[in-house]
This record gives structure tokens, C-alpha cells and sequence, in this order.
């Protein structure tokens, strides 16, 4: 059965046509299913990138954002049309205005542009191991076919949807502040519409995720105080998504999870305005992740609940090595 969680001060569990009795069992399958059903995305999976593919790249500063991106077509984002993006080094994509806040924010945010926070964290790449921030449109047609079955796979039941450009950002290798470079991080954003849906894809491969927090953000040799935030967000305080483990330790391990049943693979639907960022009416309801006020979210056996990863990292929960599975540790 899916699996439903809402809380507002305090949790609330809801486990459909589940005992209460039967709650840590559950829980063990969801995470067995996740760490052994299926492999981590290798880099080798992420959309083509870098200087070869006709990239552009940040400048090496600190807390810096692309120049206005003047996108070909329109991108409808949460029933707004924005035809400019800015690609910001601390792992956001922002709309209208450019966004360099480096300490992240607990979603939702109100006032601010329209956010997609891929991995929001204050990066810094202005060492010569600091990695880079590579940006470009697309609409070849091999790159708007493998978006399309990349949809097509994940949510099957889905009317077809075929792109007509692509946004393709990927921050690679990026060390965190101040200068640090001994772990560094990878991860992607693959933006897709046809001017009247529009999709995301986040990707986040295996082992390429090596810290959470940057000093500036209360972090000690990388973890700690206010960790990384992974999300959506509308800029009106009201409507956003955040993936679970957003701002705790666990965002550590977003390589694992998915709703889309593939290990460091999450898609949303992005453009419409009614609080829905998942595909339409008719998608698989095992795949969708579905927004309502905010806070509950429905995922499909790949994806362990926020509660579940906060359980785990506030207890520092040892898993039983038996059943072969990591442990999240503060």
C-alpha cells in the first residue's frame, strides 16, 4: 500500500489499512526495498554536460548567479509563464530574479522568486579543485527524446509528453565554504517543457553527494547545523515540495531515495498552480508524490518519508547488520 504522512507540530502517521503494531515492519520493508531493489544512478547516467557539450560555466566566485538566461520558449512554473532563469552557484535555479542566499532556508519562503532547490548549500568553487556550475538550453532532438522516456518510464500511465527544450544545469564536484574541497558534491537539474506542461528532473548519483552543510551554516568539517535543502518553491509562503530529509542530516542520503522507484532520481511536475507538482489525472498513483499544504507527500516504496530519515538521523539508528543496510549517522 502507498504510504501517507502529514505532521504540523508534532507527527501524525496515517498508515493506510496498516496497524499501528505493524508500523516498524513496514518500515523495514520500505527501506530494504530502497537499498537493495535497485543501484544507485552512476554520473555516467546524468544528461550530457560540460565544456564538450557546449556548456556555459559560473565564473569562480563566491555566492554567484549566471547572468538573466533568456530561454527560447516559455517555462510554466506553479501557473506562472517565466521566459528568464538564473542558474545560482549554491545549488539553486531561480525565475525573474537572481537568488544568492548560501544558508538554507526551511521551505516554504515567501517574497522570494520562484526557487527550484536542487541542493541548496553554500558552495564555494573558487579553489582549483572547487569544481564548476555548467548551464545550457537544448532541443536536440536525442536529448528531448530521453527526457521524454525518462517521464514515460517513471510515471507509464501518463499521457506522452514530448519536450521542445531542455534547461540543463549540473554542479560538479562542488566544493562547500570556506574553500573546502576534501568532499565535494555532483548532482543535476534537467528542466523540460512544450511551453504548456513542464517537468524536473533532479539526479543525484551514487557517491557523488559527500557533504551536507557548509561552515557558514553552523557546519563542522562539513555536517551539522543547517543542512542542504532539496525542493520546490512558489515564492508565495504557501505552495511548495521539499524531499524528505530536506534541511536534517539525512539529506545525505537523497542518493538512495526517489519517487520514481529509481535511486537518486526525483520528477515532478512543475507547471501548474493548483498545488498539484506531479503528473495529471490518469499517472500511476504508486509513482506520484503529491502536494497538499505543503506538507503530505505520498511516495512510491522508493521513497522513505522525511519522518523516517529524521527518525533515523535523531537517534542515530544503528540498522541491524543483517540486513545489510547503511546507517545514518549524524
Amino acid at each position: 500500500p502507498a504510504l501517507y504522512y502529514s505532521y504540523t507540530a508534532s507527527f501524525f502517521c496515517n498508515w493506510q489499512g496498516i496497524q499501528p503494531t505493524s508500523v516498524m515492519l513496514q518500515v523495514t520493508v520500505l527501506m530494504l526495498a530502497c537499498f537493495e531493489a535497485a543501484l544507485c544512478i552512476p554520473l555516467t547516467d546524468f544528461f550530457p554536460f560540460g565544456a564538450a557539450s557546449g556548456d556555459s560555466v559560473l565564473a569562480r566566485m563566491d555566492d554567484i548567479s549566471s547572468p538573466p538566461i533568456n530561454l527560447s520558449i516559455i517555462f510554466p512554473y506553479f501557473g506562472m509563464d517565466y521566459d528568464t532563469v538564473y542558474v545560482n552557484d549554491n545549488g539553486i535555479i531561480s525565475f525573474t530574479n537572481p537568488f544568492n542566499d548560501f544558508d538554507p532556508l526551511a521551505l516554504p519562503l515567501n517574497g522570494t522568486p520562484g526557487l527550484i532547490a536542487v541542493y541548496w548549500a553554500d558552495t564555494d568553487t573558487r579553489p582549483d579543485d572547487g569544481g564548476f556550475v555548467w548551464f545550457r538550453e537544448a532541443n536536440d532532438s536525442v536529448l528531448l527524446t530521453r527526457f521524454q522516456q525518462e517521464l514515460q518510464s517513471a510515471f507509464p500511465n501518463e499521457m506522452i509528453f514530448l519536450p521542445t527544450s531542455l534547461l540543463i544545469v549540473t554542479w560538479d564536484h562542488i566544493g562547500y565554504y570556506q574553500r573546502h574541497t576534501d568532499m565535494t558534491n555532483t548532482f543535476q537539474c534537467v528542466l523540460g517543457t512544450d511551453e504548456s506542461r513542464a517537468y524536473s528532473i533532479f539526479l543525484y548519483a551514487d557517491d557523488e553527494i559527500q557533504w551536507t552543510t557548509a561552515d557558514t551554516s553552523g557546519g563542522i568539517n562539513g555536517f551539522g547545523g543547517n543542512p542542504a535543502v532539496a525542493g520546490l518553491n512558489a515564492g508565495d509562503g504557501i505552495r511548495f515540495i521539499k524531499i524528505p530529509g530536506s534541511r536534517t542530516p539525512a539529506v545525505i542520503n537523497i542518493t538512495s531515495t526517489s519517487n520514481v522507484n529509481k535511486p537518486g532520481v526525483w520528477i515532478f511536475r512543475v507547471d501548474s498552480g493548483n498545488g498539484t507538482v506531479t503528473p495529471s489525472a490518469g499517472a500511476d498513483p504508486h509513482f506520484v508524490c503529491p502536494l497538499r499544504n505543503g506538507e503530505n507527500l505520498c511516495f512510491s516504496i522508493q521513497g522513505i518519508p522525511e519522518f523516517i530519515f529524521n527518525l533515523f538521523s535523531d537517534l542515530n539508528f544503528q540498522l541491524n547488520s543483517k540486513f545489510g543496510l547503511p546507517t545514518v549517522e549524524e
